[in-house]
């Protein structure tokens, strides 16, 4: 499901809870007319009118993509043979803060084009945890379309490097391993390399991770994600890192 989608479900069942679209609208003062774009998934609002919908439903911005059919499903129990696991994910908490991070991918089957994500770090119970977003593909780009997802996993370390251990969302729900650690720079930087399934199998991608300000939000993070050309100078920084040869 698209994050449009997943936006769009999840106002309409907010509104429908208040009683009625017309009635929602009016309390807004939004028009009955840009309402329906969102909620037939055309367009997703601008940051003002997000924070108006979170506070006028009593709800955290974030909670707007989650995908209610997944997170209905999800079991709050851990089984017994991941307990072991869970807790060495805990006992050692990674030297990362938690926040909004750009992404940065690049494999030699992309060619020029360097795509970008959004990775949202963010401790639950005792852990860290993580959320990737790749909504390019989402938005019908080719090259990268077969790796499009909503990654969710946690993050641990171990000898300096740092894993992000995640599953899709989305179907397949495949697995995916970031493995990334701090540049020597004086900007705060992650690279590193991920294994993502392509429809080719598990492909090997250079990753860097540089951290949004704090000011940043949860909408405008999702908005940057796009696809960069390698020559592009925006990405200057990052590109000897996602340019390095990749040894299988």
């Amino acid at each position: 499901m698209l994050i449009r989608d997943i936006f769009a479900r999840n106002l309409r069942t907010l509104s429908e809870a208040r009683g009625s679209i017309n009635h929602v609208c009016r309390q807004l003062g939004i028009h009955r007319q840009q309402f329906a774009v969102y909620l037939r998934g055309d367009r997703l609002p601008n940051k003002t009118t997000l924070a108006r919908l979170s506070r006028y439903f009593n709800v955290p911005e974030d909670a707007f993509f989650i995908d209610p059919s997944i997170a209905a499903g999800v079991a709050t129990a851990v089984d017994d043979p991941c307990v072991p696991i869970v807790e060495r994910v805990r006992s050692l908490p990674p030297a990362l803060a938690a926040g909004l991070y750009q992404t940065f991918f690049w494999a030699p089957v992309l060619g020029d084009d360097v795509v970008t994500a959004l990775t949202v770090v963010k401790e639950q119970d005792g852990a860290l945890g993580f959320r990737r977003l790749t909504a390019t593909g989402e938005r019908g780009d080719p090259t990268w379309s077969y790796v499009k997802g909503d990654h969710q996993g946690v993050v641990s370390e171990r000898l300096g490097w740092i894993y992000f251990q995640a599953s899709n969302r989305m179907d397949p729900h495949e697995p995916s391993l970031m493995a990334v650690k701090w540049a020597a720079l004086s900007e705060p930087l992650l690279v590193g390399h991920a294994m993502v399934i392509s429809h080719l199998g598990p492909m090997i991608a250079n990753v860097v991770l540089s951290p949004y300000p704090q000011s940043m939000t949860l909408l405008a993070a999702i908005r940057r994600t796009r696809v960069f050309n390698r020559d592009d100078p925006k990405i200057a920084l990052y590109r000897r890192f996602l340019s390095q040869p990749i040894v299988y």
